[in-house]
């Protein structure tokens, strides 16, 4: 947290301010050393990506209850941030979208 609050300071100017925008913060952690091996990594590298960002969505938004289809599986990581989770979203949310809503949340 002492980083994130270092980095907010100084990149205090690229907050945006402007009703319904947002400072995109995104930390992630990969493994470094040297090898690509499968085995516990002996090195890592900690960042925290920021951008501004506007409004996702202009005017109301329309969410619908996703009860077929799950972000995450059985057994996986859905409890976490991971790049995988995100393309087990991608078929239901454009069903909804056609169906006229903006965003899908998933009750599983």
């Amino acid at each position: 947290m002492e980083g994130l609050t270092t980095l907010l300071e100084l990149d205090s100017d690229f907050i945006p301010t402007n009703e319904g925008s947002s400072l995109y913060i995104r930390p992630f952690i990969f493994a470094s050393g040297n090898g690509f091996h499968a085995s516990p990594a002996d090195e890592y590298k900690f960042i925290i990506a920021c951008a501004p960002s506007g409004s996702y969505f202009s005017g109301k938004v329309k969410v619908l209850i996703e009860q077929t289809y799950s972000r995450s599986a059985n057994g996986g990581v859905g409890f976490a941030k991971a790049g995988g989770n995100y393309a087990g979203q991608f078929y239901p949310t454009q069903l909804a979208i056609e169906k006229g809503y903006n965003q899908v949340i998933s009750d599983r």
